[in-house]
């Protein structure tokens, strides 16, 4: 449906992806899922620990006198290195990976490699991290609520 040029319903969407590609059609875009999990958590986890200890004083004390909002902010950030490190990228791969899978000449990719490769080459870099704005405030707000 995201990427849908017409209006379509889920239930469309269910039909249309079982008739052409059977249950496997439901898992497309599932190797990013996979394969960007662990650096996700990674992330996420070592972020809230830097920025939490950043706003704690050697002794453990909390030197800002935030209270529970220190783990709010330190979510805030944690969650914006992880939308920029891991989420921005991972996001454009895996609707990359699904256009690509629909297209009407067929799949230009014949992997999840070959197509991150074949991306970050046709778009370069910077071409990942289209939408890194919106994506930020997503998953830095949902980490500092988290």
């Amino acid at each position: 449906m995201q990427l849908s040029t017409t209006k379509v319903s889920a239930g469309d969407i269910v039909r249309s992806t079982y008739k052409s590609a059977g249950l496997k059609g439901f898992y497309r875009g599932l190797p990013s899922m996979v394969y960007f999990a662990a650096p996700k958590a990674a992330i996420r986890f070592s972020g809230f620990e830097l920025f939490s200890g950043m706003l704690t004083g050697p002794d453990g004390s909390d030197i800002y006198n935030l209270g529970k909002m220190k783990g709010f902010i330190a979510g805030l950030g944690a969650g914006t290195m992880e939308a920029i490190f891991v989420t921005t990228p991972q996001e454009t791969i895996k609707v990359r990976l699904i256009d690509d899978a629909f297209r009407k000449e067929g799949p230009r990719y014949n992997s999840f490699f070959h197509g991150v490769k074949s991306i970050a080459g046709e778009h370069g870099m910077m071409g990942l991290y289209k939408g890194l704005f919106p994506t930020i405030i997503k998953v830095s707000t949902a980490q500092a609520t988290r």
